[in-house]
């Protein structure tokens, strides 16, 4: 384990955490080519689990899954969130939305 380093009232945190943005929960509803949401529906919430899914159809009838994860921003969440559509068996990723989670609790 390292050392823990106690700051004071005049210390800067180190260097390697100057500039970064710190990480926030976002949100991705992530789009999948499927349409048979009783039967992977199931599947997603099993391979999502990590992700805290909810599963429901597009407005376009598709099975799609609300997840929430850390990142530094939207860019990097939109990274993440490819990453996390691409540990779904057997579907493809056809739409993605991202936002922060501040911003999803709002709609």
């Amino acid at each position: 384990m390292g050392d823990v380093v106690h700051l004071g009232r005049n210390q800067r945190p180190p260097v390697t955490t100057i500039g970064e943005p710190m990480l926030t929960e976002h949100n991705a509803r992530l789009e999948f080519d499927r349409t048979d949401i009783e039967d992977f529906g199931d599947e997603l919430i099993e391979a999502l689990q990590a992700y805290h899914p909810a599963v429901s159809l597009s407005p376009l009838g598709r099975a799609q899954a609300d997840v929430t994860f850390l990142a530094h921003d939207i860019p990097h969440a939109a990274d993440m969130a490819v990453a996390i559509a691409s540990e779904v068996a057997g579907a493809s990723l056809v739409a993605l939305e991202v936002m922060s989670t501040e911003d999803f609790d709002r709609l």
